[in-house]
């Protein structure tokens, strides 16, 4: 029988997808209670070529996030 964390380690989920789900996670958590881009850094780390690739997600970027996560949060509410 197969661990619950072997499941989800399997499950491939585009990057985009976690980076919405980052944000999600971040705004229940947060010790401030509003989130804004300069409260957080978010990093990926990908692999091109064969080699890691580290970018670190510009405020815009970040904004961006945080835009369709309150837009969402708000659909879900209605």
């Amino acid at each position: 029988m197969r661990r619950q964390g072997q499941k989800l380690a399997e499950k491939i989920i585009p990057l985009s997808d976690a980076l919405q789900l980052a944000i999600k996670v971040l705004t229940k958590t947060a010790d401030a209670t509003t989130l804004t881009p300069d409260n957080f850094d978010l990093v990926t780390l990908t692999r091109v070529d064969g080699k890691v690739k580290y970018t670190q997600l510009s405020e815009a970027e970040s904004q961006k996030l945080l835009d369709i996560a309150k837009i969402e949060s708000a659909s879900a509410d209605a």
